[in-house]
């Protein structure tokens, strides 16, 4: 019993019994041009390096990691 899909140009969208939220920009390096600070983002989470942020748990992860890069409102 396998769960309706759709072929999407950059990937394939069903439906899926868990899933990641996309996680907050919240700066990136001098050579990062297209991940812009504020948007939100879809990474691989393997590889991730857990900070503390301004009392907050966030991650450190390389830019080769993101796979989808959302709009600020997360659209």
């Amino acid at each position: 019993n396998r769960a309706p899909y759709a072929a999407a140009k950059w990937g394939i969208i069903g439906l899926m019994k868990t899933a990641v939220k996309p996680g907050l920009v919240l700066g990136v390096g001098d050579l990062v041009l297209n991940i812009p600070v504020g948007h939100r983002v879809y990474v691989e989470w393997d590889g991730a390096m857990p900070i503390d942020y301004k009392g907050e748990r966030a991650c450190i992860v390389d830019s080769s990691k993101v796979k989808a890069v959302l709009g600020e409102g997360g659209d």
